[in-house]
């Protein structure tokens, strides 16, 4: 019996081991997100404390999540701002949160992770301290919910440059940039 057994786990091994075919390949093949087809590289997004829009006028989901993410940063009140949609530190209230009253954003890459999510790479200037997400690189991770994009989350990468983009008085006076 216990040859029979050893025989048995052999064959299962083995079987585990086969590759697959194509009909198992193409099934687990994800597609990725499309990405917006519009000339996203080239266009510096712009908000100010006094002057943000109320609604997004993009003509693509992605960059409205990013937008709202953005616009909420700076002012966690508007009534687009949905804490579902976002991530919750983005409506921390802390005296010790120097939040930005502008923030500006260029999108440099968009890489498609799977088909319900994508990292929105962005060169990014602020005149606040915001977590450190609102300086030089940050990645805005999007994900599809419920058929609307949100902003899962969001992160800062090191670049040994700082972006070109201008650091904006505040009402303090001009933060340095790092």
């Amino acid at each position: 019996m216990k040859k029979y057994a050893a025989i048995f786990a052999v064959l299962a091994l083995l079987g585990a081991c086969s590759e697959k075919t194509e009909n198992q390949t193409a099934e687990t093949t994800e597609a990725k997100v499309a990405v917006p087809q519009f000339d996203y590289e080239n266009i510096v997004f712009s908000y100010d404390k006094d002057t943000l829009p109320e609604k997004c006028d993009k003509n693509s989901g992605i960059v409205c999540a990013v937008e709202n993410t953005v616009k909420c940063a700076v002012n966690p009140q508007m009534a687009d701002c949905d804490a579902s949609k976002m991530p919750k530190f983005v409506f921390l209230d802390d005296e010790n949160i120097i939040r930005p009253t502008h923030f500006d954003f260029k999108i440099t890459k968009i890489k498609p992770i799977d088909a319900d999510s994508a990292e929105i790479y962005t060169v990014s200037n602020c005149n606040g301290a915001w977590f450190g997400l609102c300086r030089g690189d940050i990645i805005f991770v999007v994900r599809l919910k419920n058929g609307e994009w949100v902003v899962k989350d969001l992160y800062s990468i090191e670049k040994a440059e700082i972006p070109d983009l201008p650091v904006p008085e505040t009402a303090e006076g001009q933060i340095a940039a790092n």
